[in-house]
């Protein structure tokens, strides 16, 4: 076993505490105690008394400071991982104390394995199902990797963005995924020429892409992880694992992104894609988060369960197909032959809304049995079958597309088909009521937003 140098510790630790309790600060400088970044947040003048021993006369330890804390936070990072300490109306004392012994461990060289891994040997070891709900917070903002994996990338993406989002929409082409050029949608307007830009915004441009391809990679690594663990384990050919993520690529803060910090990338850093880049992580779509088209509600949907898919399948894209995250929990407890409870606790249980997604596994048609509706910040979209309806923020018509014919919603035919509008429209409003979506809201709109009627120009 390593030598635990506990006094040593313990001292670097509230040395580096010192340095922002002692200050009084909104946002205080982040202190950096080897690989454990200690960010206060608000107001911060109090002292911390401790004592520890550590086994023998020669390691015990003690400190003491003085001093008071106007109610606030402390954010703790730690090996990628963030955790937020609310302090307001509590002992902020032992609050912070409490996240010593954590920071130790790390310092003592403790295992790094996850969490997750002991309690799925759990499981197995009991015979027991399990299910995991594993959620990184890659790629969405802010954009931050290790800089070796982003150093991989940097050089990559000076071709520009026209080159990359055609480059991309090509191979989408060649597999499958849509079935002529023209379906690819025009840039947004704002976005400029990369031949216009100066090198130093090029390599700027550059980097805030590489960032973003070091963070997929990495979440590919950490999905690999759990991938060779259930492997090792002999469960992985009985696992369904599922990827999706929330919506399509971010195009906040503007064109521009984010670019903010000492090392763009690192730990404590800002680093937002923009709109530029989002043109091209949504090719060959258009908008972006936030909106009711498919730049920001069309995501992918991969499925793994080797014991479970046909075989013929492996591989395969099914893009005929779409469902919804309500769908998620029918499809498990259906797969499970779990039942799903119509009261808990004394308390009404709502039903599902979603319908399960097992005939996708048969490389089956998924029959939706009523539209999918989205609502963002007063962005609205249903989806019944191929049509589609969309209404942007604050426009007060709505557009109507057929995405068997149209996927990248490039033909508005609300002024052709009158009826199957007004008939989802009226379908949009049933589901709002149902669901309790607010229809009168109010956001900032921010530079990133551009009006699909200036978008298509």
């Amino acid at each position: 076993m390593a030598e635990n140098n506990f006094d040593s510790t313990v001292a670097s630790l509230f040395k580096g505490m010192d340095a922002f309790i002692s200050a009084k600060t909104v946002v205080g400088d982040a202190v950096t105690v080897k690989d454990t970044i200690i960010l206060p947040l608000v107001d911060v003048s109090f002292g911390v008394g401790a004592g520890a021993f550590a086994g023998d006369k020669k390691n015990n330890a003690g400190g003491g400071m003085t001093g008071k804390v106007t109610p606030s936070a402390v954010l703790v990072i730690q090996n990628g991982a963030t955790k937020l300490v609310n302090i307001k109306n509590q002992d902020t004392v032992t609050k912070i104390l409490d996240m010593i012994p954590d920071v130790i461990d790390k310092f003592k060289g403790k295992d790094e394995k996850v969490v997750t891994d002991a309690d799925i040997d759990e499981a197995i070891e009991e015979k027991q199902p399990f299910f995991w709900y594993l959620a990184h917070n890659a790629a969405h903002f802010p954009l931050q990797a290790p800089v070796e994996t982003i150093n991989k990338y940097k050089g990559k993406y000076m071709k520009g963005w026209e080159d990359v989002r055609n480059a991309r929409f090509k191979k989408q082409l060649e597999l499958g995924l849509f079935e002529r050029p023209d379906q690819l949608t025009p840039r947004n307007p704002k976005v400029p020429e990369w031949d216009s830009l100066t090198q130093e915004e090029k390599e700027r441009y550059d980097m805030q892409m590489a960032i973003y391809a070091a963070v997929i990679e990495e979440v590919d690594r950490s999905i690999g992880r759990v991938v060779e663990h259930l492997k090792e384990k002999g469960v992985l050919d009985n696992t369904l694992i599922i990827l999706l993520s929330d919506n399509g690529g971010n195009g906040e803060p503007g064109i521009e992104g984010r670019f903010a910090g000492k090392n763009p990338g690192s730990a404590g850093s800002t680093v937002f894609l923009g709109a530029a880049w989002a043109d091209v992580a949504n090719a060959p779509f258009f908008l972006y988060k936030h909106h009711g088209h498919e730049g920001g509600c069309n995501t992918p949907f991969i499925v793994s369960y080797p014991n479970g898919i046909d075989k013929s399948l492996n591989g395969t894209i099914q893009k005929d197909n779409y469902g919804h995250i309500v769908d998620i929990m029918p499809t498990l407890v259906k797969l499970t032959g779990a039942t799903y409870p119509s009261s808990r606790g004394g308390h009404k249980v709502p039903p599902m809304e979603g319908i399960s997604l097992l005939p996708l596994l048969k490389g089956e048609l998924v029959k939706q049995t009523k539209p999918t509706i989205v609502e963002h910040e007063g962005n609205k979209m249903l989806r019944d079958g191929e049509w589609k309806i969309v209404q942007e923020y604050k426009e007060p018509k709505w557009r109507l597309y057929n995405l068997k014919n149209d996927p990248t919603e490039m033909r508005n035919l609300a002024d052709r088909e009158p009826e199957i509008l007004n008939r989802m429209i009226h379908d949009y409003q049933k589901m709002a009521d149902h669901i309790g979506v607010e229809s009168e809201i109010e956001f900032k709109v921010g530079k990133w937003y551009t009006p699909v009627e200036e978008y298509l120009k």
